[in-house]
């Protein structure tokens, strides 16, 4: 459900090119583009024009590379072709994996108050917001019993993901922009973070020299839940 966050402004911002001390001679270069129905701004400090656009342009090229994974919009994105593929042990990527177990640790420490699989409950409610008229109860009968992260089966070993009920659909709206853009931060632009910080909505993260990110946007990939 990535756009429904348009409204909310996306900063990210990041020390370029050093294992140096951060020279006073070093430029600040500000981009933007549009990733996951928001406006993505990145602000980069870079020793010279050049390095900071190829800083900018890997960085959004890892986003647009994740949108592709994580979209629940994209008819042809990984996730929507895991559910395609409901009762089967699907291969999936690792960032999805890491993405979906953590979305189902999450599950169950909320006592289901974070689900994933929240996505089959969004179509009639968009349909809603569209006409103007509540979902039939019957819709939403049909959609309860495609939803709970008890469904999803997760393999560590094979990484391999299993949806039980066809007809489930994976919403990641509620934790892959904060993903996205920590791993946008950890792209190898030839240079080192010093003291780079981001924010997007509500997940933050800052990474730098002796420093940790916060637990909703992490700096390092999260350990992986086993799952059977």
């Amino acid at each position: 459900m990535m756009r429904s966050l348009c409204l909310l402004p996306v900063a990210v911002t990041a020390t370029a090119l050093c294992a140096r001390p951060l020279p006073a001679q070093d430029v600040r270069r500000q981009y933007a583009e549009l990733h996951m129905g928001v406006a993505v701004r990145i602000v980069l400090y870079a020793p010279d024009d050049a390095t900071a656009r190829r800083a900018a342009r890997a960085a959004y090229a890892r986003m647009a590379e994740l949108e592709d994974v994580m979209s629940d919009y994209r008819p042809e994105s990984e996730v929507r072709r895991l559910a395609a593929r409901a009762g089967e042990a699907v291969r999936v990527s690792d960032d999805l994996f890491v993405v979906l177990a953590r979305s189902v640790d999450l599950w169950g420490r909320s006592d289901g108050a974070f689900d994933a699989t929240v996505g089959p409950f969004v179509e009639p409610w968009r349909a809603a917001r569209r006409t103007g008229r509540l979902p039939p109860r019957a819709a939403l009968d049909s959609a309860a019993r495609r939803v709970g992260s008890d469904k999803v089966h997760l393999d560590s070993v094979s990484r391999t993901v299993r949806l039980d009920v066809p007809g489930m659909r994976i919403d990641l709206g509620g934790i892959a922009k904060g993903y996205i853009l920590d791993r946008a931060l950890d792209v190898p632009l030839c240079w080192a973070t010093r003291r780079p910080a981001g924010q997007g909505g509500v997940s933050r993260c800052r990474r730098g020299r002796g420093t940790q990110s916060s637990p909703t946007a992490r700096s390092r990939r999260p350990e992986i839940p086993s799952s059977s």
